[in-house]
């Protein structure tokens, strides 16, 4: 009976050894690198938007585009890291611009008179549409379907007592990757 015992007890501890935690290993690699880049180019670096009569103005809230105060300007983006190839219904599908600039106190989709002068005029902000002529809201991103975007910027008025005067705005286009 000892014999059945102590070799009872030996298969015991014999059992337990073989059940203890194995650790597994795991390996980790990887690649940094820096995308191709993309660049975004405006047909024109500034815009004039001339002299314009007050009443001739549209209001923000259903300005459509108006030729006659407005100036056409074209986004093109170029470099290898604009398109994705993999998406061949739109290389640009992952492409968008950003239309970013001080926004108007009374309407934040457009941009502010930034002149502050006792000449600037009161009332008056700057709008962009695109050619088609729907307005589109500053900060925010606007999808590409192809490598170039052409937009109008024009004055709008953004109260109902607008006063005469300089106009002044400030408008950075950058290219965002969606």
């Amino acid at each position: 009976m000892k014999k059945n015992v102590l070799l009872g007890l030996t298969l015991l501890s014999t059992t337990c050894l073989a059940a203890e935690d194995q650790p597994a290993t795991l390996s980790v690699a990887g690649r940094l690198f820096r995308p191709f880049s993309c660049t975004v180019s405006l047909s024109r670096p500034t815009v004039d938007l001339k002299n314009q009569v007050i009443g001739r103005i549209p209001k923000v809230e259903t300005s459509p585009i108006n030729t006659t105060s407005s100036v056409l300007v074209v986004a093109n983006i170029t470099g290898a890291g604009c398109k994705d190839y993999t998406n061949t219904s739109n290389y640009y599908a992952r492409t968008a611009l950003r239309f970013n600039g001080v926004a108007d106190n009374n309407d934040s989709t457009v941009l502010a008179n930034t002149a502050s002068d006792d000449t600037a005029a009161k009332g008056i902000a700057v709008g962009l549409y695109t050619l088609e002529g729907v307005r589109f809201k500053i900060n925010r991103n606007i999808p590409l379907s192809d490598g170039l975007f052409p937009f109008f910027i024009g004055m709008v008025k953004v109260n109902d007592t607008p006063s005469t005067g300089k106009v002044q705005s400030s408008l950075t286009v950058s290219v965002e990757h969606l």
